[in-house]
């Protein structure tokens, strides 16, 4: 008997093709939103880097102060 016959017939053969094509369509769909994704994320990363802040204004911003002989430590009762 030919393997074709062995298969199911046209009805099965329809059915894997609707799979086949719905994993097709599901795998481009997250291939969509993975490249939207990343281009987004290029973007804000772009319109940082030219937003007008530069890195210096970035490490003064991280610089913690230094305590100075002012400090007062704070007491707190429970």
């Amino acid at each position: 008997m030919p393997k074709s016959k062995l298969r199911g017939g046209a009805k099965a053969h329809r059915k894997r093709v609707t799979r086949r094509n719905e994993l097709i369509k599901s795998d481009k769909k997250k291939l969509e939103q993975a490249y939207k994704d990343l281009m987004e994320k290029t973007f804000q990363e772009y319109q940082e880097r030219m937003s007008g802040k530069t890195e210096s204004d970035e490490l003064n911003e991280m610089v913690v102060p230094e305590f100075t002989s002012e400090f007062q430590p704070v007491n707190i009762e429970l």
